[in-house]
């Protein structure tokens, strides 16, 4: 942990902290992933660990995790868990439509869920929802039940995947911010850096470059990037680039 912070301080001084997974539906994420154990999150202590090795280097902490919606009160007790470790900065609720997802679940399943989670929760803390805008994903994941209870939208733009590996990140960004910018919250657009899965072709640089300085001047809040694991010299190098500042600085 120590030495991943340590790297994203020295390759990348302008981002300003890391998401880390916490969870996957019912399950803490370190039971789905068993590359590296020291780094695997089994529960409130390795989040505390995370917290402390990213503070270190200057760096906020911040959580996601994966909602299924099939357990609604052990997922819930999972997330809480997560939000209540001290230092942590926010919790990035992922719903998305698909079959390993929150698929299927009906609109009052959407609404206990978030409910559960809010009521426990101080006021003050910053809960996130990251979703896909595209299409009907919206209507499936039952976007109208979750506003009242979150901070901030986190919509995930991954042009390259979306476009095969053949087009820019504008369009993709334009679509997410006309949908979005009318439910009045913070948007904070999660970008790509990750090869298309079917040509295998890495982000070019200038991309990556242009969807985060297009994302600011479409007004976003903020940006992050999915995902660490998959970033390499190349995109620590654009991101580098990035400055964030309010979308009337920008020509």
């Amino acid at each position: 942990m120590a030495s991943l912070a340590a790297a994203v301080r020295t390759h990348t001084p302008n981002v300003a902290g890391v998401a880390i997974k916490t969870s996957n539906g019912k399950d803490w994420q370190g039971h789905h992933d068993d590359t590296k154990a020291a780094m695997a999150v089994v529960g409130p202590g390795s989040i505390t660990e995370w917290v402390t090795a990213l503070s270190a280097h200057g760096l906020e902490a911040h959580a996601w995790c994966v909602v299924h919606g099939r357990d609604i009160e052990v997922e819930a007790r999972r997330v809480l868990e997560a939000c209540y470790v001290p230092g942590l900065r926010s919790m990035i609720l992922d719903v998305e439509a698909g079959e390993r997802y929150f698929g299927g679940q009906p609109a009052d399943v959407a609404r206990a869920f978030i409910c559960r989670v809010r009521a426990e929760l101080p006021g003050t803390f910053h809960l996130g929802l990251c979703l896909f805008v595209r299409g009907d994903e919206p209507e499936k994941i039952h976007l109208e039940e979750w506003l009242p209870y979150v901070n901030s939208l986190h919509p995930m733009i991954y042009h390259w995947d979306f476009s095969s590996g053949s087009s820019g990140p504008r369009p993709y960004l334009d679509e997410a911010f006309s949908r979005l910018a009318p439910y009045g919250l913070p948007l904070v657009p999660i970008l790509q850096t990750y090869p298309d899965p079917e040509s295998c072709k890495p982000v070019p640089e200038a991309h990556i470059v242009e969807a985060g300085d297009y994302a600011f001047q479409k007004g976003a809040a903020g940006i992050s990037f999915f995902r660490l694991g998959a970033a390499g010299p190349p995109e620590f190098a654009a991101i580098r680039r990035i400055t964030a500042r309010p979308a009337h600085d920008i020509p």
